[in-house]
């Protein structure tokens, strides 16, 4: 422990008292206090800034004290949250039972408005639209699911470095899936525009414009994934809840905004990347301030880091694409084939069967951060308990 006063030359091993205000201070001046383990004794490590007006010593004075001083042990909460296992899926689950009460008003309201200045064809384009947004998940490859599960399980051991290995894989990951992602769709643009747009009001230049710029949202989604997998590994979905809300209320008025000042189909993806760009920023600044160790640093990834996140995320993939495409492609289909106008109708009655499907899935969605937390325990009979209990 720090002493009261500047220590002199010759040092006591008698353990002096605690000053908390000369620490509290210490720490203010942005000092760090951190606790390592070292052969099944905590270890008191100081790290001081140079120059900070807190300290009135030389730091070598400080480390040759120190030195002197026994081994301190230092005893860990055995989890980092005080919430049981229960509380917190409890409360994930009814976060999202909230989003769902709170959101499903939102078609009733914005589907006739832009019915009314759109039309059949500008609806099915709006459906469209979301439909190609949404299917950039496909780009995910798992490792969304893979970094909640290793986030999890490294921040119940407290493994602040491992966490942060896998976090900045992840962010290399998805940033080089959005680079491909955005060459692939502006290169295909008019593929997708002659496909999916055939026979409607607007020039093909016009369409092309408007992908392009959905690209932007693509990439934004893509990036903010592995900030998303962090919040939800630390299992604070009511976030993630309150964040899916958010962006379904404000890309239904930013649509009827960008729309009423006369932009048409272009308003629609207008609002899509403003809800884009505030979601990103909003996944980002949460998970640093619910986990402040997280230090984003990509350019530290190694490439068997890549690997290790890559070797789970491939098992959970394949059911993951199969929903995407279950729940997307139909619409994809319709425009083909039909039109958008078509298109516009089936979504209608879709949206309301999709959120009744989703119901379940609130129930299952906590339940992967909950068991790996579990596993990082070690706790069996628990994570057998969860499971059982997960198939009644």
């Amino acid at each position: 422990m720090l002493p009261s006063s500047p220590p002199t030359e010759s040092f006591s091993r008698t353990r002096p008292p605690i000053d908390s205000s000369l620490r509290s201070q210490i720490e203010t001046d942005h000092n760090l206090w951190e606790v390592a383990c070292e052969n099944s004794h905590y270890r008191l490590k100081l790290s001081v800034l140079a120059g900070s007006p807190a300290v009135g010593w030389q730091f070598s004075s400080v480390q040759k004290y120190m030195s002197t001083l026994p081994p301190v042990e230092i005893p860990i909460p055995p989890h980092p949250l005080k919430r049981t296992i229960g509380t917190k899926i409890v409360h994930n689950v009814a976060s999202g039972l909230i989003r769902m009460v709170v959101i499903a008003p939102v078609p009733f309201l914005l589907t006739p408005f832009l019915l009314r200045h759109l039309g059949t064809q500008g609806f099915g384009a709006w459906a469209v639209f979301l439909s190609i947004n949404s299917l950039t998940s496909l780009a995910d490859i798992g490792v969304m699911g893979t970094l909640t599960k290793h986030v999890s399980e490294h921040y119940t051991r407290r493994d602040y470095a491992n966490l942060n290995k896998v976090v900045n894989a992840g962010i290399l990951i998805f940033l080089a899936v959005a680079v491909m992602g955005v060459l692939v769709v502006n290169l295909a643009a008019g593929f997708l525009t002659s496909v999916f747009f055939r026979n409607v009001q607007v020039s093909h230049a016009q369409l092309q414009f408007v992908i392009h710029l959905l690209t932007v949202s693509i990439a934004l989604n893509l990036l903010t994934y592995p900030f998303s997998s962090v919040i939800s590994g630390l299992q604070r979905l009511d976030f993630i809840n309150l964040f899916w809300a958010l962006s379904t209320i404000i890309t239904a008025v930013g649509a009827a905004f960008f729309v009423s000042l006369g932009l048409g189909i272009e308003g629609l993806v207008y609002a899509i990347v403003l809800t884009s760009s505030l979601l990103f920023i909003l996944n980002m600044a949460v998970s640093r301030h619910l986990l402040p160790q997280l230090r984003v640093r990509p350019a530290s990834v190694r490439w068997s880091d890549i690997k290790d996140l890559s070797a789970f995320s491939s098992q959970i993939y394949v059911s993951q694409m199969a929903t995407a495409v279950y729940i997307h492609m139909e619409k994809l289909l319709l425009a083909h084939f039909t039109g958008l106008t078509a298109a516009g109708w089936y979504d209608i009655a879709n949206d309301l069967a999709t959120k009744i499907r989703n119901v379940p899935a609130l129930l299952i969605t906590p339940l992967m951060p909950a068991a790996a937390e579990l596993d990082a325990r070690q706790d069996d009979a628990r994570a057998r308990e969860l499971y059982y209990r997960a198939h009644k």
